[in-house]
């Protein structure tokens, strides 16, 4: 509904929507094949600021996804103190630049040292290991998981990610 309306206001702009990772994404605008991303705020650490702008457009915290195997799972709420002896499931740099230090540096500001079980390659397979009960997934509410019988999600209070509005400073497209 909320394209329809923009394509009323604005019939001249064309909208392409494309669900990918943050870098090709970014790539795209650094290419001027691509004017506005929508990434994960934690991804914005890494983008040159001399040629791209940005906006958070919307703060949510991270969270905890927690498989009905662990112990924690009948938890009201968790920490990330409560998560010290938990096995993690993190992306590979490679999926993203900086989901891990992001997620690491969570844990080691609370002066521990993660558990990293595994890293893994993208999004699907991060839900897979967490579906499988390989250990905890962190990450935010967009996540997304569909079966909420085995995985339950826990906001981590004090921490912060969110949606951040990508651009390049001089549009190619005006």
């Amino acid at each position: 509904p909320i394209l329809d309306h923009f394509s009323r206001l604005y019939p001249d702009i064309t909208i392409d929507i494309e669900q990918t990772d943050a870098s090709w994404a970014v790539n795209g605008i650094y290419q001027c094949s691509v004017d506005l991303a929508f990434i994960m705020a934690h991804e914005i650490s890494n983008l040159d600021s001399s040629l791209l702008e940005w906006r958070i457009i919307h703060s949510i915290p991270w969270g905890a996804y927690i498989h009905r195997s662990s112990p924690l799972f009948g938890q009201s709420s968790i920490t990330i103190e409560s998560l010290k002896d938990e096995p993690i499931i993190l992306l590979s740099s490679v999926a993203s630049s900086s989901y891990s230090t992001t997620v690491i540096s969570l844990f080691q500001a609370h002066g521990i040292q993660p558990k990293v079980r595994s890293y893994v390659s993208n999004n699907t397979s991060l839900s897979f290991a967490m579906h499988q009960g390989n250990g905890v997934v962190l990450a935010n509410e967009f996540l997304g998981v569909p079966d909420q019988t085995d995985i339950k999600y826990f906001p981590l209070e004090g921490t912060a990610d969110g949606i951040a509005l990508v651009w390049r400073k001089q549009f190619a497209n005006p």
